[in-house]
């Protein structure tokens, strides 16, 4: 299985990814070709540079001859995202511009909606962090732009390399504090904070911002798994150079080999209580809690309890890491005076979405891919949205 292993022990940043992505790529020059042709003004160029005493791949991106940094902005990373807050003396464009601007550009469909998957993303965690609806973000012109470049560089790159599944390494987020147009913040920034909820990554004595808002919404959209190294046999590997002096070897780096079918496998916890005083309500709600606090799954089980009460066993799945943490939030949301716990195996496949037009309208349909086998499920909620609109029956949709 063609894997790619993204190793983000010195953070991860949009123009670092798309550089390590270029060093393994073997349609280097179509790539730059591409990506010189796509906006009005956008210039990308790609280079090698000593960092750390490593020969790296190194970013460029301009717009009108004109870098981020050179614009007046404080960027970790060469990136930096700002809010409907920003100074007022900067050119600003919206979230909506920002798609049409995506669906203008000469590339695939898949990679105009990853791109525009991720800036989506990008834009939510905004707006969570501020306060404010995703649509209502404003960005600063020039770091919009340079972050599209970013995105749609990667997104395109990983058409080129087109691997089979993706490993992303614990992000290292650095510490310390970051200027932003919302002012100094602690490390790391509401966006990006929102951004790896749910991911493995951790603060360092790095005293810097080292994982930026468009390096940690590419990762956790293009990342399969979030683990150490897999076992791969390694064929090529690329090194994508920040352009602050860390102290050390500031790069991204990206492994691309192959692994077996076996690394699909992965461990998870399963807790597991029987309640039998609870409503439906309460057992809904703790539900929802857990799912929010990022169990991997929770599902309920009619069973008989002594004295021939009917209750229901809670289940919850999570990380092994975690098991400490999900065991408290059963014991804090349910009425059980006791969790049972025990580590299993898990058989996943590589799961993806893609967009399919039907006579009715555009659903996004699920895609797994895994063990010699591939299946597709249409999203029921999409089926069931043009299924209201045109009066028919979901069946229709589907057909």
């Amino acid at each position: 299985m063609k894997t790619l292993y993204i190793e983000c022990k010195a953070g991860v940043a949009g123009d670092m990814l798309m550089a390590a992505l270029w060093d393994i790529c073997e349609k280097q020059q179509q790539f730059t070709e591409k990506m010189n042709g796509l906006m009005e003004g956008l210039h990308v160029r790609l280079d090698k540079k000593l960092c750390g005493g490593i020969e790296c791949a190194a970013a460029h991106v301009t717009i009108h001859g004109v870098s981020e940094e050179s614009g007046g902005h404080s960027r970790q990373h060469d990136e930096h995202h700002e809010g409907e807050h920003a100074h007022h003396h900067h050119q600003h464009t919206s979230l909506g511009h920002i798609r049409d601007i995506i669906d203008g550009l000469d590339v695939s469909w898949r990679v105009k909606e990853n791109a525009a998957k991720i800036y989506d993303m990008i834009a939510a965690a905004e707006s969570r962090a501020h306060g404010t609806e995703a649509e209502q973000v404003h960005f600063h012109e020039v770091g919009a732009l340079d972050a599209v470049a970013d995105i749609v560089g990667v997104c395109y790159l990983m058409e080129l390399i087109a691997p089979e599944h993706v490993v992303v390494s614990p992000i290292n987020l650095g510490n310390g504090t970051v200027k932003t147009a919302h002012g100094v913040l602690p490390v790391p920034a509401p966006a990006t904070a929102e951004l790896v909820r749910g991911i493995p990554s951790y603060l360092s004595d790095t005293d810097m911002e080292l994982c930026t808002p468009t390096g940690a919404a590419l990762v956790r959209f293009f990342g399969n798994e979030f683990a150490k190294t897999p076992d791969m046999v390694i064929e090529k590997t690329g090194y994508g150079a920040g352009t602050r002096d860390t102290g050390g070897l500031n790069c991204v780096r990206c492994f691309l080999g192959e692994s077996s079918e076996k690394d699909r496998t992965s461990e998870a916890a399963e807790l597991s209580a029987n309640v039998d005083d609870m409503t439906a309500e309460q057992l809904g709600y703790a539900c929802g809690r857990l799912m929010e606090e990022g169990a991997l799954d929770v599902f309920f089980t009619p069973v008989y309890m002594k004295k021939n009460r009917p209750a229901y066993m809670i289940t919850c799945l999570c990380l092994p890491e975690k098991q400490a943490k999900f065991a408290r939030l059963m014991l804090r949301y349910t009425s059980t005076f006791g969790v049972r716990a025990r580590r299993c195996d898990r058989y996943c496949m590589d799961v993806s979405f893609f967009q399919r037009r039907t006579k009715y309208g555009t659903i996004c349909v699920k895609k797994g891919n895994g063990y010699g086998i591939e299946k597709e499920k249409p999203e029921f909620e999409d089926v069931a949205r043009l299924a209201d609109e045109h009066k028919v029956a979901p069946s229709e949709i589907i057909k």
